[in-house]
């Protein structure tokens, strides 16, 4: 995220800090605890909740921006591909279900 760090807590926060360590931002992880790593996009930040919840939020800030519940845990974060969101709820063996 360009010169800062995002970095989540035990207390269910997501924080913003500088190169310096300043905290730019916080704010709680409203869904309870993620299930991976956020995905920093060009226009924000992508959250994928345990609770099936993809919550998109402000780079500049972190105010929630939008959500959709997948009503699903994925199996892995959110990542891009050709300019769209991918996410992957398919077994653990890595096969998809139709």
């Amino acid at each position: 995220m360009g010169d800062s760090l995002l970095i989540t807590t035990a207390d269910e926060k997501l924080l913003a800090l500088s190169a310096t360590g300043e905290v730019k931002w916080q704010g709680p992880l409203q869904h309870g605890p993620l299930a991976g790593p956020p995905l920093v996009l060009p226009d924000g930040i992508l959250l994928t909740y345990r609770k099936g919840i993809i919550e998109r939020r402000s780079a500049t800030d972190g105010k929630p921006l939008a959500t959709l519940n997948v009503e699903q845990t994925p199996r892995h974060r959110p990542v891009t591909f050709m300019q769209h969101l991918v996410a992957h709820r398919g077994r653990r063996n890595g096969s998809c279900r139709r």
